[in-house]
């Protein structure tokens, strides 16, 4: 798979071109994309295609996000820069895997001199089902993706600005690959009423909690373990995943326990944990590196 984020280095007066997205929205029709039966009249097509797209920076000093994700202090003047999308109703966007069809969400940065690009976080998705029973993973309503600006340097007295360009595909009756190219600068904000970024950032992944054990039973099954009042719903991997893939929930008088199956077994290396604690949603990393906390493995 394609990489889902690049990263340019400023080494030159000059900016290097960034990839194009599309001038115009484009039919996607691939092997990997159920057949879509065609809009029934102009509006309907309109309506499929006009996925809203914003850009804003935020002072890391101001969202303190690095802090809430366990990230590593950044320096001072670092930023985030957030890439807003919301599909239409009943439209879809995709994640970073988005699963047994469509297409990832993607986008591209050049930053000027003295700063970093960070990896994009992509929050936590939902799963969709079609009516083949083909299992996908994406976003029904607005998201962003958002990226660290690292200051390398001491801020300077210019204001800085940076290059931005996102390339995603909604899917509703029929699927459409659509892409924008903006240029930011630090303090402009976007003008529509958008939803706010505490609730964005809430739905990126954290670290798991001590309370949450991971067991890894053989190659090809995870065991997520939870006390009783922890609903786990879902596990969603972040690599693509081929052949059979399920997650069974199994109630115990003290735990619940999330047993995950897959055929391919990079699957379960790395993934997104969907938890619901006081009817509150949350998404937990589980990695490689994630070990059980309790002697002997974990819980049976």
């Amino acid at each position: 798979m394609p990489a889902l984020f690049t990263l340019f280095c400023a080494c030159s007066p000059q900016p290097p071109a960034l990839p194009a997205p599309p001038d115009t929205p484009t039919r996607v029709g691939t092997d990997r994309l159920p057949p879509a039966a065609p809009p029934r009249n102009p509006s309907e097509q309109a309506h499929a295609t006009s996925v809203a797209f914003a850009l804003e920076l935020i002072p890391e000093r101001e969202l303190k996000l690095s802090e809430a994700l366990n990230l590593a202090e950044p320096p001072e003047g670092s930023l985030w820069l957030l890439v807003r999308l919301r599909p239409p109703r009943g439209a879809h966007l995709y994640w970073k895997n988005p699963g047994g069809t469509g297409l990832e969400t993607q986008a591209s940065v050049f930053a000027p001199e003295g700063y970093r690009v960070g990896e994009a976080l992509y929050p936590g998705p939902m799963r969709f089902r079609s009516g083949r029973g083909t299992v996908s993973y994406g976003y029904p309503s607005e998201t962003a993706l958002f990226v660290l600006l690292e200051r390398l340097q001491s801020p300077g007295p210019s204001i800085p600005s940076f290059d931005v360009a996102a390339s995603w595909l909604s899917c509703d009756h029929f699927c459409t690959k659509e892409g924008r190219r903006e240029t930011i600068t630090l303090g402009e904000r976007p003008r529509e009423n958008w939803e706010s970024v505490a609730n964005l950032s809430a739905r990126l992944p954290r670290a798991l909690p001590p309370d949450i054990d991971v067991l890894r039973p053989s190659s090809f099954e995870l065991r997520v373990h939870g006390p009783k009042n922890t609903r786990l719903l879902e596990y969603f991997p972040i690599a693509p995943s081929i052949g059979d893939f399920e997650d069974v929930l199994q109630d115990r008088p003290d735990s619940r326990t999330l047993v995950v199956r897959s055929a391919n077994s990079g699957a379960l290396t790395e993934g997104v944990l969907s938890v619901t604690r006081n009817n509150v949603e949350a998404w937990y990393l589980i990695t490689e590196q994630s070990r059980p906390s309790h002697p002997l493995g974990g819980r049976p």
